[in-house]
């Protein structure tokens, strides 16, 4: 968009003095001095300046199919900060899950043996001394740090199942879960993928 700014000044400044006289002398201030300002100067902008810009944006983000997303496999325990879970038995299937701000130190397990893709890890639980506030956690240096927060992330949809899963988390938690799926919901080698959009 062009703005134009047009801005004008005119300043007339004009001043009379009037002259002493000696008193025996007759004054007859004949003064007819008429100044005509005959100045018909214009300014004429011809200036026809016009955005021609026809440049239209066209929004054509869509949600990528999730059968096309490569999945990453699972995150370090140091970096989980939550996560959805399909669990599909004979009985059920339910969808579940939580995202938090933060990792809980003892969550985190030290591996203390591999073979393969077997994997063995143990659980530390690290020592405070004084005992840490019920909305801390104690790390493994020995200090107290806040619990971490149940997130709201949003509507989460669940894609890949027999039926479409949308969840939104319940206040004040912010757990997410849909127990109202029919057995065998999820088909033996689906993919189900889980989406977030903005709260």
């Amino acid at each position: 968009m062009n703005m134009r700014w047009l801005i004008g000044c005119a300043i007339v400044f004009a001043s009379a003095c009037d002259k002493g006289s000696d008193s025996s002398a007759d004054e007859s201030d004949a003064d007819t001095d008429s100044d005509t300002d005959s100045d018909t100067d214009s300014d004429t902008d011809s200036d026809t300046d016009s955005d021609t810009d026809t440049d239209t944006d066209t929004d054509t983000d869509t949600e990528p199919d999730p059968a096309t997303v490569p999945l990453a496999g699972p995150c370090p325990l140091e970096n989980r900060y939550g996560g959805f879970l399909v669990d599909a038995s004979s009985d059920y299937t339910i969808v579940d899950g939580v995202v938090t701000d933060g990792v809980v130190p003892s969550s985190v397990l030290e591996t203390i043996g591999a073979e393969g893709d077997c994997v063995l890890l143990k659980r530390n639980n690290p020592f405070c001394d004084p005992t840490c506030a019920p909305d801390e956690a104690c790390d493994f240096d020995g200090n107290c740090v806040p619990y971490p927060k149940n997130q709201d992330v949003g509507t989460v949809t669940v894609e890949g199942l027999t039926k479409p899963v949308e969840m939104v988390g319940e206040k004040p938690t912010y757990n997410y879960f849909e127990t109202s799926l029919p057995v065998g919901a999820l088909p033996p080698g689906a993919l189900s993928e889980p989406w977030a959009s903005d709260p």
